[in-house]
């Protein structure tokens, strides 16, 4: 790896234009230099606030370039950071602050109402708000405000290591728990600069940011064009479901790198006029989550026959394990393939047995290298990495999804092994819905099937 830590990353990334807009949304821009300075100054607030290399901070705000300072500061205290969705309600947000047991916890103002039950018997250490405002609540041992953390006078903190955490994703859980996926600076690092390297990210670049920060999508969004002197246009979760406005603001914001799920890019065909209006300055079209349907892609090759379009694969688990380029034409009566590994990793096919698998066989996928989690948080007893059951060195992770490998190296995705599906790209264990429905009193026994 080049880099020993995203915030090394971002910080060369940085190097490059101080004074240039690094992350900007409707309302507000960050310069470089003014996004790490108040990283720098908000994670020595943490580290003097008590918050240890290790610990878990979890985010509870819009997504601002305050919001992206503020997951920087947590990196640059040696912390992990813990992205919750800021439209979840309050008892979702809770049973992750239960799991991973934070040591901070920072929000904005809309979510200020709902801190007195969210942390009611959490013991949280601190609380560091926007401001302080009518709603005080009460659950924490020391409440903060931004302000007060970005006028600390910054002192040199040392880097994280590669193997320290840098952040936990928390996806669906069968058990009716949410999962949290735990990524080091390494797995963050070695995604990243593929990203960089496979698609030629360079400092004028414009990346788009539709997924939320919760997503792992927003790992490329943020990290690769923050680790080379880029910009990132931040999507709101409202801008995010108006396709005519976003097909506008591709030209409109410069975009020259967009990725999203495929259902949105649906919906900029159908409602948005993309077909007319075209795709602005877009060079490299990313798409992950779900299956793209092969009529709406189809009119999107031939709308834009100019631009790189990838089909990435892959769970929170692995971020993208694979990757397929899409073709200037798609063949007729079959779903484009997931592709084959990125450069950097390795997969097989194992079938029932554990038995590995050649070509035309059916079989799960398996991921090994860089990109991989650690493991669960608290799940000691889930599946997660397991010794390379072909007898090699190192530790390796089962996708669940059912593939088959073509003649040309490529994998055919043939669905999952268990109840997980996927909605508008994210992840939901249908088991989870059903664990919550039969707490119900009057529910005697819950089966999810999806429509």
């Amino acid at each position: 790896m080049k880099h020993s830590s995203l915030v090394d990353l971002v910080t060369r990334g940085a190097q490059i234009a101080p004074a240039k807009t690094a992350v900007w949304s409707a309302d507000a821009r960050m310069t470089y230099a003014d996004l790490l300075d108040g990283a720098r100054r908000m994670g020595t607030f943490l580290v003097d606030a008590g918050v240890q290399p290790g610990d878990r901070v979890a985010v509870w705000m819009d997504k601002t370039p305050a919001c992206v300072q503020t997951i920087l500061g947590v990196m640059c205290a040696g912390a992990a950071y813990v992205p919750l969705d800021p439209r979840a309600p309050w008892r979702r947000c809770r049973a992750i602050l239960d799991d991973c047991g934070v040591a901070a916890l920072a929000v904005d103002g809309p979510r200020l109402p709902f801190m007195t039950e969210l942390l009611s018997g959490l013991g949280l250490p601190l609380l560091l708000v926007d401001s302080a405002g009518t709603h005080e609540p009460a659950g924490a041992t020391r409440m903060a405000t931004r302000a007060e953390a970005l006028e600390t006078a910054p002192r040199k903190l040392p880097l994280p290591r590669s193997e320290d955490l840098a952040y936990i994703l928390y996806t669906s859980g069968s058990t009716g728990v949410p999962k949290g996926v735990v990524h080091t600076h390494r797995s963050g690092v070695a995604f990243t600069e593929w990203v960089i390297d496979t698609y030629d990210v360079q400092p004028d670049d414009v990346f788009s940011s539709h997924a939320p920060f919760h997503f792992d999508l927003s790992i490329l969004d943020l990290y690769a064009s923050l680790g080379t002197g880029a910009n990132v246009r931040l999507i709101s979760s409202v801008e995010a479901m108006l396709p005519p406005h976003l097909v506008r603001g591709v030209a409109e914001w410069g975009i020259t790198i967009w990725y999203s799920v495929p259902s949105i890019l649906t919906a900029m065909l159908e409602v948005g006029e993309l077909e007319k209006r075209g795709f602005g300055d877009v060079r490299a079209l990313l798409f992950a989550g779900e299956v793209f349907p092969t009529p709406q892609l189809r009119r999107l090759r031939a709308a834009l026959p100019g631009v790189r379009l990838s089909n990435l694969f892959g769970p929170t688990e692995t971020n993208v394990c694979t990757y397929y380029d899409v073709p200037r034409e798609i063949p007729e009566g079959r779903t484009i393939p997931i592709g084959r590994a990125c450069e950097h990793l390795e997969t097989f096919v194992l079938d029932a047995g554990g038995n590995e698998v050649g070509v035309g066989a059916e079989g799960t996928l398996w991921v090994k290298g860089g990109n991989l989690m650690s493991g669960y948080w608290s799940r000691s007893g889930m599946h997660g990495l397991v010794v390379d059951p072909r007898g090699r060195d190192g530790m390796v992770y089962c996708t669940g999804d059912q593939v088959r490998l073509q003649p040309d190296g490529n994998y055919d995705f043939l669905g999952r092994r268990d109840h997980m599906i996927k909605v508008r790209g994210f992840r939901v264990e249908t088991g989870e819905i059903e664990a919550v429905l039969a707490t119900h009193p009057a529910v005697v026994e819950a089966v999810v099937v999806p429509i």
